[in-house]
Order: structure tokens, then C-alpha cells, then sequence
């Protein structure tokens, strides 16, 4: 199997890696880091992360692709593409070099049942969809697949993932200047309600 994997250095797409490397240890996994330069000013730390966590990976014996891609658009200051938008964009792009089985990122159980988790993915697959069409209209359209479907964000935190690995990853939406996550937003509030549990 061939996957093409889009990556944060967040939870859920860590453990998707993670997932992807206990269940098919033999699977050719192209990881994909969009570096998203805009005024939201997180790239750096996702970035650091990223690193990290492909360094914990390949100390630990696994093999895959890891590639990094910059899109920068820190002239606009009130309007940028979503990093969702970007995902769709670029995934239907690279789907067209290389016979991929599914391109899958880090959808969790929550992202499912919330409005704002189906809309994301409704935008994402629309832009993927509609762009691999323009590309491409007689090649077959590569699937996606979430193998973190089924489980929570409480289940990843508490119960899946290394400790060790948990503590490299990234998921803070608006970090403070010194780097540090800024403990308010909603990735850090959802996080620390876990952690409090």
C-alpha cells in the first residue's frame, strides 16, 4: 500500500503516523509538512515539531518520505486560506505523480460530529476533488482514508501514544512569542481539559 500522509506535528496527525506504522509496518508512506507562513504565526513550532517527531520515528527503526513544502502569504494580514483548503489543493497535485492507495490526515472520532469537523472536511474534499478533476478529468481520484475515525482525542492523549511522543508534537493555535502555547485557545483548552482529567 502507498499512502500519502499530511502531517502538523499535532496530535492527530502524529498519531495517525504512528497508527499507520504499528498496523502496516511494510507500507510505503510518503509524510507530507505544509509549512503554512500566515499571520497566525504557528508555522515555526509546527515546524519544530514536525522535525522532532520524524527524529523519534526513524530512532525507532521506521522508514518513510518525509517532505517539507512553504506556502507564505504573510502579506495578507486578515485573509489567508485555511491550512484545510491548502491540504485539498496540494493533495490533489500530488496525487497525479505517484499511483497512490489513499491520502489520509488526522480526523478523530470529534472532528466527525461537530459541524465545524464535517464542514472542514467538506471544504477540504470539495477543493481536492474539484482540483484533481481539473488536472486530471479521466484519472481515477484517489481516496481518503482516516484511520483515527473511531477514536477520541481523549482516547490518543490518554490510552495511544507514547508519552515520550505526545510531549514532541504541536497543536496550539495562537503561541506566545516565546514559542510557548498559549493555553487558551481551543486546541490548547480541549488538551488541557484532557490532561486535567
Amino acid at each position: 500500500m502507498k499512502y500519502l500522509l499530511f502531517f502538523s506535528g499535532g496530535i492527530d496527525s502524529t498519531a495517525v503516523l504512528y497508527k499507520m506504522l504499528q498496523d502496516e509496518p511494510t507500507a510505503e508512506i510518503d509524510v507530507v509538512h505544509l509549512v503554512l507562513k500566515n499571520q497566525e504565526n504557528r508555522w515555526e513550532q509546527e515546524l519544530v515539531a514536525c522535525r522532532n517527531i520524524v527524529d523519534w520515528f526513524k530512532h525507532q527503526g521506521h522508514t518513510f518520505n518525509y517532505v517539507e513544502q512553504v506556502f507564505e502569504y504573510t502579506i495578507s494580514s486578515n485573509s489567508f486560506p485555511y491550512d484545510t483548503s491548502v491540504v485539498g489543493f496540494y493533495a490533489a497535485h500530488l496525487i497525479q505523480s505517484k499511483s497512490y492507495d489513499y491520502v489520509t490526515s488526522g480526523v478523530v472520532a470529534s472532528d466527525d460530529q461537530t459541524w465545524q469537523g464535517q464542514f472542514r472536511t467538506s471544504v477540504r474534499t470539495s477543493i481536492y476533488f474539484s482540483t484533481a478533476l481539473s488536472i486530471s478529468p479521466c484519472k481515477p481520484i484517489v481516496a481518503w482514508k482516516y484511520p483515527l475515525i473511531g477514536m477520541t482525542k481523549k482516547e490518543i492523549i490518554k490510552n495511544f501514544l507514547p508519552k515520550d511522543l505526545l510531549e514532541l508534537t504541536f497543536s496550539c493555535r495562537a503561541p506566545l512569542q516565546d514559542s510557548t502555547p498559549c493555553g487558551s485557545c481551543v486546541a490548547c483548552n480541549e488538551i488541557n481539559e484532557i490532561l486535567a482529567e
